[in-house]
């Protein structure tokens, strides 16, 4: 009799393990659910900055001959936001100054034609 208790308490703990696990897919569904749209953004705007890069922005795009650079426009002060949003965020790594960080790079990489 004591044998046949032994086993019933094996499959116990597997499916106390199968109800841990199931619990955790859940809550990772639930936070993915509601966190899905800002991180989607965060990777959008990522990657919006990664391609500009790649189309000529710090290694010229690979081109041919030194020809005369266009002026650029004036960016100073989205500059200075983007710098000052930027040591916000080093300083203080909530998500509020990560979101103002990216906007500020946004309306710098607009202004400079990025």
């Amino acid at each position: 009799m004591n044998h046949l208790r032994f086993k019933n308490q094996k499959g116990q703990g597997l499916v106390e393990y199968a109800l841990i696990l199931v619990l955790v897919a859940v809550v990772v569904i639930g936070v993915l659910t509601v966190m899905g749209p800002q991180i989607g953004n965060v990777f959008s705007s990522v990657n919006s900055s990664i391609s500009s890069l790649g189309s000529g922005g710090i290694a010229g795009g690979g081109g041919g001959g030194g020809g005369a650079q266009p002026t650029a426009p004036n960016c100073s002060s989205q500059w200075t936001a983007y710098v000052n949003a930027y040591n916000n965020y080093q300083n203080n790594p909530t998500p509020t100054n990560l979101t103002a960080k990216v906007n500020a790079f946004q309306s710098y990489n607009s202004c400079s034609g990025g």
